[in-house]
């Protein structure tokens, strides 16, 4: 018995390599497309905290102002004679991503009504803080924030 064999030439043009070198090219297109819109929103999800951030730091700087007394003063005293006035400023480093300012203004003084459960001679001082909010290394980041207060005192007239 006897075996023949026969070789059989085909001639390949290459169709299954340019089928899969498309599909790969197809692939790496949305791979890339995404790591990119990825990025971006990265980007974007940063400076959404960084805002949060700088906006935090105006307000500690606006609350810290509330009891501070130099500082309530010398807002008085710029309000009624500003060549009297030393600084109506404090800048206050909040954390080291932050800095922060207030500015503390007078705006008035007015008396306490008579029927209120204080009595008379007293007065209330009204005041408005500015607190701005910055981030460090560069950031151009700000934010600021304005908010109005009184100090109810002892009426001096």
């Amino acid at each position: 018995m006897s075996v023949t064999t026969q070789t059989i030439k085909i001639k390949q043009y290459g169709g299954a390599m340019l089928f899969s070198l498309l599909i790969l090219s197809g692939f790496s297109i949305v791979v890339v497309s995404s790591l990119d819109s990825s990025s971006v929103t990265a980007k974007v999800t940063t400076v959404a905290q960084n805002k949060k951030l700088t906006f935090q730091s105006a307000e500690t700087a606006i609350a810290s102002s509330l009891n501070d007394f130099s500082l309530l003063n010398n807002a008085v005293l710029a309000g009624v004679d500003p060549a009297e006035a030393e600084s109506k400023y404090a800048s206050l480093p909040t954390s080291s991503l932050t800095s922060a300012k207030v500015e503390v203004a007078y705006v008035a003084e007015n008396a306490v009504p008579s029927n209120y459960s204080l009595g008379g001679g007293f007065a209330a001082i009204h005041f408005k803080a500015i607190g701005r909010g910055t981030m460090r290394n560069n950031i151009d980041i700000e934010s600021t924030n304005t908010q109005g207060f009184y100090r109810i005192v002892p009426s001096l007239h």
